[in-house]
């Protein structure tokens, strides 16, 4: 749900796209510009300056702008600012942009305030299937968007539903069933909808297997995973096959690597130890700079007994976390001296 962040270490020397210009010279056209090539670049603290100078002068209540900004204060770890940011333009433009709620869904300290944003994302999908459906230019392409859009907060609501019970179950125990079972009434009917739009999808099918494991369901949900395995394992062999000619579109057909790492950490859980290391041997491949899915690496390499395999995981998780380049995904250093 949402972006993953880049974590990366202040250099000294580190070039700013503004040093030699001033940002009063620039215009506002042109902060724009420079914010957005200086987030696409990583260097996130000098896009959120340019953000905000670009959005003093352009509109302070264009939405638009104003959730660009929050992305960017989110990549650069200042998630009280984004939140802020974010809430401020869900209030001007509360049925604009769903995506916006899915990440103030994950900002939320309270459970329940997290269930309602995405609830509140999910509306917004669905206000936009239906005027698409009144209007039949390119209803297709957008149709499909729209639906794997849907899906996919549905799971989220699923997961969201999932950590309220947890977070509601820590403090009161027993002594609120109702809304335990409501909770879980909610998680399942989101993923019995995600289903009923994906039936055979990656992301609904660990969804469902996910809850099923919190039903204490864990024979459906090794079933499930394994469907799940079945449907990848061919689209990752022709990932790793350098003779196919076509790598870039062999990478293309994959999930996301969200939904990839979700799958390798749904499969650890269940102790899948040889299925989630292909898996998540594919996000490497694709982006070796995940400091959690080295991690998850280890876990399965020393549960199958390879040990080796294992310490170099763990050692290319921690060179990572002391790399000037940055890296994404977080991993206490207590747990990786501990598998280490």
């Amino acid at each position: 749900m949402g972006k993953r962040k880049r974590h990366k270490r202040p250099a000294e020397n580190q070039v700013h796209h503004t040093n030699d210009v001033s940002v009063s010279m620039l215009s506002a056209e042109q902060l724009l510009a420079s914010a957005r090539a200086s987030r696409e670049a990583f260097d996130v603290n000098a896009a959120v300056r340019l953000y905000k100078a670009a959005i003093d002068r352009l509109d302070k209540e264009d939405s638009n702008l104003l959730d660009e900004l929050g992305e960017t204060l989110l990549e650069a770890g200042e998630t009280d600012d984004a939140m802020n940011v974010l809430l401020r333009s869900a209030n001007l433009s509360p049925l604009e942009n769903h995506a916006k709620f899915l990440y103030l869904a994950q900002l939320m300290n309270d459970g329940l305030d997290a269930v309602q944003m995405v609830e509140h994302a999910i509306t917004v999908l669905k206000r936009n299937r239906e005027k698409l459906s009144q209007d039949t230019t390119h209803r297709s392409q957008q149709e499909i968007e729209l639906k794997t859009l849907l899906c996919s907060a549905l799971c989220a609501l699923s997961e969201t539903c999932l950590g309220a019970a947890e977070q509601i179950f820590q403090v009161s125990g027993n002594s609120k069933a109702v809304e335990l079972q409501q909770l879980d009434e909610k998680a399942e009917q989101a993923v019995v909808a995600a289903l009923e739009i994906d039936p055979k999808g990656i992301e609904p099918l660990i969804a469902v297997a996910n809850l099923r494991l919190t039903q204490n369901r864990k024979t459906d949900a090794l079933l499930l995973m394994n469907e799940v395995f079945s449907s990848l394992h061919p689209q990752i062999a022709a990932y790793f096959n350098d003779n196919i000619g076509e790598p870039e579109r062999a990478q293309m057909e994959l999930p996301s690597v969200d939904i990839r790492i979700a799958c390798g950490k749904q499969m650890i859980e269940l102790g899948m130890w040889s299925q989630a290391i292909e898996v998540l041997a594919s996000v490497i491949r694709q982006i070796d700079r995940n400091i959690e899915v080295w991690y998850l690496l280890a876990v399965a390499h020393v549960n199958l007994g390879d040990w080796s395999e294992a310490h170099e995981a763990i050692e290319c998780a921690k060179g990572l976390q002391s790399s000037t380049e940055g890296f994404d995904g977080t991993v206490q250093q207590e747990v990786l001296d501990e598998i280490d």
